[in-house]
């Protein structure tokens, strides 16, 4: 799955280019387990259009091929850890977007709230 990312205008100019951005799916249940696949980069990509898929699972028994749709969520982590921080930027999905095969439309995922807890 393609997932296009990009920061909302509120915060364009309070992220520094350095801050370390996370793009990851999780099953439709959501919490729990490793992500199904993770990518990182850095604010100065965005907008940046991402790859998730097998080759960026983080064990090979959750794989995001298992899945039939999934959660993806996009966070700008102060710290570079992946875990949520109070201050990081984020934005999820409102609901499961389809995993597929074939080269789709890309999702589309801003990144439009500041994390408080």
């Amino acid at each position: 799955m393609t997932v296009r990312v990009s920061l909302s205008e509120a915060f364009r100019d309070q992220v520094p280019e350095d801050t370390v951005l996370f793009v990851f799916a999780r099953g439709q249940g959501g919490a729990g387990g490793p992500p199904l696949a993770i990518t990182r980069l850095t604010a100065d990509a965005l907008p940046a259009e991402v790859r998730l898929d097998d080759s960026k699972s983080m064990s090979p028994e959750a794989k995001i091929s298992s899945a039939e749709a999934v959660m993806v969520t996009a966070r700008l982590s102060r710290s570079g850890n992946a875990i949520a921080q109070p201050g990081d930027w984020q934005g999820s999905l409102e609901v499961p977007a389809a995993v597929s095969e074939e080269e789709g439309e890309p999702v589309e995922l801003v990144i439009d709230q500041q994390l408080t807890q």
